[in-house]
């Protein structure tokens, strides 16, 4: 019986020595190690720290990576060439894509929070140049300006100009109207829209 036991102990042992060596061998010619390191990095692959085995942080420009730590009042969504819906409006709340705002500006390929405080704008005189400058950047070819609940927010004829010598379309509407007029004209596919909206007074 004793000797019984030490061979089937001997058969495991020589089981276990040959199993290690046969997975380094094959380690060694596959090419990659094997231990803790790469669990490690498989993981932190699927968690977005790693591309090709490389932080993000310093990837070379052909990767795409979507950012990590992105504000939360700024949403860039993933179809660059159109303008995301506003699929909700209410007093003080505009869901844009999967992004609540109270007031916002949208774009093809993204929207944000239009914050007054950044250029001082009031109700009167209203719009200003730089509260539209960025989204007259983004190339759109026409821009929906909704001026609140009871159009209480002024658009001057300068900011307007401005809008046209950029050969941009400017339309201004009560703000429920020209969120109805910007989802149909990003729905329409034509054109290449913009929008900022103000949803309260």
């Amino acid at each position: 019986m004793v000797q019984r036991t030490t061979v089937v102990f001997g058969i495991c042992v020589l089981s276990c020595v040959c199993g290690a060596l046969m997975l380094w061998i094959f380690s060694s010619h596959a090419g990659f190690p094997v231990d803790s390191t790469l669990s490690e990095g498989l993981s932190r692959r699927e968690h977005g720290e790693l591309v090709d085995d490389k932080p993000v942080d310093h990837l070379e420009p052909h990767h795409v990576v979507f950012p990590k730590n992105k504000p939360a009042h700024t949403q860039i969504h993933r179809d660059a060439m159109s303008s995301p819906l506003i699929k909700s409006f209410s007093w003080g709340k505009m869901d844009v894509e999967d992004t609540t705002y109270k007031d916002c500006k949208v774009w093809p390929g993204g929207s944000e929070t239009w914050d007054w405080g950044k250029t001082g704008t009031h109700h009167s005189p209203g719009v200003q140049v730089t509260d539209l400058k960025d989204i007259l950047e983004k190339g759109v070819d026409v821009l929906v300006i909704g001026n609140g609940v009871n159009q209480a927010l002024g658009v001057p004829q300068a900011t307007l100009n401005y809008v046209k010598d950029k050969h941009v379309e400017a339309v201004v509407l009560q703000t429920e109207k020209a969120v109805q007029k910007y989802n149909s004209l990003v729905k329409g596919g034509s054109k290449k829209v913009g929008g900022i909206f103000h949803s309260t007074c």
